[in-house]
C-alpha cells in the first residue's frame, strides 16, 4: 500500500514561487509574442532570468521529494523490521538412552516418568524423545514448592 507523500513547508513555498514564477514567464512571452520579429531585448533578458529561477527552484523541489521519500522508505522498512516474528528455538530432543547417560538417571526411571506424563516427550514411532531442556528443568524443580 503506498502512502502519500509529505511534502515539508519549505517545499511547498518553493512551489508556490515556481507556479507564481512560471505564470510571469508565460505573461511575459505572451507579451513579446505580439510582435514575432521584434521581441523587446529587456522582455527577453528577463525572460531568460525567470526561466533559469523555474529551473533551480524545480531541483531544490526534486531535491526535496527524493530526500522526503528516502525518509519515509527508511521508516516503513524500520516498521516492517520491527514487526518480523521472534525466531523459533527448537528444543534439543534426545532418546531416552542418551538422557539416562547424561542426566544418571535409568532408563526405567525416565520411560516411566514420559509415560506418565511427568516429562515433555513425542513418540516417533516405538522411540520416545525428551525434549532434554524441559527434563532439566523438571529435575531441577523436583521437590521444591511453587
Amino acid at each position: 500500500m503506498k502512502t502519500p507523500m509529505t511534502v515539508s513547508s519549505d517545499a511547498m513555498s518553493l512551489l508556490d514561487k515556481y507556479r507564481e514564477l512560471h505564470l510571469q514567464l508565460e505573461e511575459l512571452l505572451e507579451d513579446s509574442c505580439g510582435d514575432l520579429f521584434r521581441p523587446a531585448a529587456d522582455d527577453m533578458l528577463l525572460c531568460f532570468a525567470l526561466n533559469d529561477a523555474c529551473r533551480a527552484i524545480k531541483e531544490r523541489l526534486r531535491r526535496e521529494w527524493e530526500r522526503e521519500l528516502r525518509k519515509q522508505k527508511a521508516k516503513s522498512a524500520e516498521k516492517d523490521n520491527s514487526e518480523k516474528p521472534e525466531e523459533t528455538v527448537v528444543p534439543e530432543m534426545v532418546t531416552l538412552k542418551e538422557a539416562a547417560a547424561r542426566t544418571g538417571m535409568s532408563y526405567d526411571f525416565l520411560r516411566k516418568g514420559c509415560l506418565s506424563g511427568q516429562f515433555a516427550h513425542v513418540r516417533c514411532g516405538s522411540k520416545i524423545l525428551i525434549n532434554f531442556d524441559k527434563l532439566v528443568e523438571t529435575l531441577n524443580t523436583a521437590g521444591r514448592k511453587k
